[in-house]
């Protein structure tokens, strides 16, 4: 199964599974906390173009990319919704 992590239309986080909690390092603390102050050294990255583009565009995209503060490429789906956007995600490396 994949990771899977939430993000309302405020950037928020609202779920993630238990493969993303390990996978990002993540705790139960992180629902609720904005997704660029839980990662802000993405906040510039690949990453947050791709994702700003399909929240803006609502349109699905798809990429790899490497993350380096966890030291592993991802293949990334984003998928936007009317609450926000689902991040489907798996390890690559």
């Amino acid at each position: 199964m994949d990771s899977v992590l939430v993000v309302d239309r405020s950037w928020r986080i609202s779920y993630f599974n238990i493969k993303a909690m390990r996978l990002l390092q993540l705790d139960e603390h992180a629902v609720g906390l904005d997704l660029w102050k839980v990662f802000p050294a993405d906040g510039n990255s690949v990453f947050a173009i791709e994702f700003r583009w399909a929240m803006a565009d609502r349109s699905n995209v798809s990429f790899e990319e490497y993350l380096e503060p966890r030291g592993i490429w991802l293949e990334m789906h984003a998928a936007p919704t009317s609450e926000g956007m689902s991040l489907f995600f798996r390890d690559i490396t």
